[in-house]
C-alpha cells in the first residue's frame, strides 16, 4: 500500500505543477465553456497512473480528486462491509497523530480532505490554497500510509454505520430503490447492492484486524496500470 500511495501523492503533486505551468497571464481567466474543457486538459501518464489537470478561473486554489480500487466490490469474501469501514476510518487518526490534531491543522489553513467508498472505488477529495498544498499532501499521505485503525474507532464507526442504515431503512424511497435494484441486478453483478439487513449483520462481524489487513490485500505494491484492452473480435464471415 505504501508504494501505491507514494505514487499517488507524487502524481497529485505533479498534477498541480502541470496545471500551474499552464498559467502565464496575471488576469483571471473566465471559466471555459463545457464544450471546450476537453481541449484545455493536460493529460499525462505517470508511474502507470492517468493524471489529468485543468486550470480553472479560481486563482490560488487547488482541488484534487483521486481514486483507488478499494470499493465494496473488492471486499474480502468473508465480509462485505470491510471496505466501507476502512474508508470511514482513514480520517480517524494515524499512527503519528490523532484525528483532532489533523483536523486542527486542516482547519487552520482552511483545507479539506475527505474519503468515500463506492461500489468499486475509494474516492479521495481535497481542496486547499496553493500555498498550503505541501501540508495537504503531507497529511493525505500520512492518512493513506499510516492509518491508526484504533479498536475504539472501529467500534464507533460500526455503531454509526448501523444507525445510519437503520434510519435509511425507515425511508420508503430507500426500501423501494433497494428492492428495485435487487430485482434488476442478479447475484454477482457489480451493481447489485448488498441488502441493508445483510450489510448491518456484516458490520457487526468486522474486527479491528480486518480494516488493517484490507488495504495491503486490496492495493498491494502492484503499479496502477490497468490491464490491456481485449482484442477486437474477428469480423463475421461473409
Amino acid at each position: 500500500m505504501r508504494t501505491r500511495c507514494s505514487r499517488l501523492i507524487r502524481i497529485l503533486a505533479a498534477g498541480y505543477a502541470a496545471a500551474a505551468s499552464v498559467s502565464g497571464a496575471t488576469a483571471e481567466p473566465a471559466s471555459p465553456p463545457l464544450t471546450s474543457i476537453a481541449s484545455q486538459l493536460t493529460r499525462s501518464r505517470t508511474a502507470g497512473w492517468d493524471l489529468v489537470s485543468l486550470r480553472t478561473g479560481v486563482k490560488q486554489v487547488v482541488t484534487l480528486r483521486a481514486s483507488l480500487p478499494a470499493g465494496d466490490r473488492f471486499a474480502p469474501p468473508e465480509n462485505r462491509a470491510v471496505p466501507t469501514l476502512t474508508g470511514a476510518l482513514l480520517d480517524q487518526g494515524t499512527s503519528r497523530q490523532s484525528k483532532f490534531s489533523i483536523a486542527e491543522k486542516l482547519e487552520g489553513v482552511g483545507a479539506q480532505i475527505s474519503f468515500s467508498v463506492e461500489s468499486t472505488l475509494l474516492q479521495i477529495r481535497a481542496k486547499c490554497l496553493s500555498k498550503d498544498l505541501p501540508l495537504l499532501l503531507e497529511l493525505l499521505a500520512e492518512q493513506l500510509r499510516e492509518p491508526a485503525f484504533a479498536a475504539e474507532e472501529v467500534e464507533k464507526s460500526k455503531r454509526q454505520w448501523t444507525g445510519f442504515l437503520r434510519r435509511q431503512m425507515e425511508s420508503t424511497d430507500f426500501r423501494a430503490s433497494e428492492s428495485f435494484s435487487l430485482l434488476l441486478y442478479p447475484p454477482g453483478h457489480p451493481n447489485r447492492p448488498e441488502p441493508a439487513e445483510a450489510f448491518i449483520a456484516a458490520i457487526q462481524e468486522v474486527t479491528p484486524d480486518q480494516p488493517r489487513a484490507f488495504p495491503a490485500e486490496s492495493h498491494g505494491p502492484a503499479p496502477g496500470t490497468p490491464p490491456p484492452a481485449p482484442a477486437p473480435p474477428p469480423p463475421p464471415p461473409h
